[in-house]
């Protein structure tokens, strides 16, 4: 099958999320697909696929709504947030109107023929809401060959992501602790840096940390904002670099391949595996097994032939 994948409706921040354009996909060719990226430019020999981000400006369900009924053209959708019972859990962490852009995706979701989530629970959620809901995992796609990323293991912790006082308190008791830190993102005095940037720091870790935006919560009646971020951990596994997170609650499939700790513990972690070099070795074992466990090819084509087969395609 032939996939389009349209990038118009990110704008000219659709370089922003340049590694889910690539990773979709990789994914989808090594699926023994073929793939074509376009900026606007449907075509009727192709599933037409977009990834979730439909401003308000645009009425974006009447436009598929109309296209499908005059062309026939199939269209889906794949949803990059995570959505729990309806809502985004660290929305108000999100800038513009969330419960806008998630009306916006739920109308979208009635219009198209497929919308494929990487968070298993989103693709529950979406069950009620589309004609066919199938969760798309963020899986492997290959190691990137040692032989391509030769560097000085200069660095001991290297975490990048958006700035929040959760992760600087983190990122504060390992500094205290002497270990040599390295984090950006925005709102990080290194500030957002470019790919290359980052698998140059990332060769030259020996821990990659994984953070979650908020901290657990204080009472027992307030909702969890924790999550697991794929892009981040899929990106430090595939360099074979040792991923260290504080606990994830709840949906992580990457659970098995990272070492996890309580926050107050991390520090004491990190600490251990610098001091008796664990991260060589445990490194390559966890991303070894995550290539094996998590190939696309894998856990991705059952997804795809689904579709497909209820598409009649």
């Amino acid at each position: 099958m032939n996939f389009n994948i349209l990038t118009h409706n990110h704008g000219g921040a659709h370089l922003s999320v340049e590694i889910l354009f690539q990773h979709i996909r990789d994914t989808l060719s090594l699926c023994g697909h073929e793939v074509s990226i376009a900026t606007n430019r449907m075509t009727g020999d192709s599933l037409n696929l977009y990834l979730e981000y439909f401003p308000e400006k645009q009425d974006y369900a009447s436009v598929f709504r109309k296209i499908r009924q005059d062309t026939g053209y199939r269209i889906g959708v794949i949803t990059t947030e995570v959505v729990r019972n309806g809502e985004i859990p660290y929305a108000h962490l999100m800038t513009g109107d969330v419960s806008r852009r998630l009306m916006n995706m739920e109308l979208v979701a009635r219009e198209v023929d497929f919308v494929w989530s990487l968070s298993e629970g989103t693709a529950r959620d979406y069950e009620s809401k589309t004609a066919i809901s199938e969760f798309f995992p963020y899986g492997c796609t290959g190691l990137v060959d040692a032989e391509r990323r030769r560097s000085r293991k200069d660095i001991d912790v290297f975490f990048f992501g958006g700035h929040t006082e959760h992760r600087e308190r983190i990122l504060q008791s390992l500094l205290d602790a002497g270990i040599k830190v390295v984090a950006v993102g925005d709102g990080f005095p290194g500030g957002s840096l470019p790919k290359y940037m980052i698998d140059s720091f990332m060769d030259r870790s020996k821990i990659g940390l994984n953070l979650t935006m908020l901290p657990k919560p204080q009472r027992p009646d307030e909702s969890d904002p924790r999550f697991i971020s794929a892009t981040r951990v899929v990106r430090m596994l595939e360099r074979e670099l040792l991923v260290v997170s504080e606990t994830i609650p709840g949906e992580n499939p990457y659970r098995d391949y990272m070492i996890s700790g309580e926050v107050e513990d991390l520090t004491a972690i990190c600490k251990n595996i610098i001091d008796q070099g664990l991260w060589v070795e445990e490194g390559r074992a966890r991303a070894r097994r995550f290539q094996e466990q998590m190939d696309v090819r894998r856990i991705c084509a059952p997804a795809i032939d689904r579709t497909l087969r209820r598409l009649k395609l």
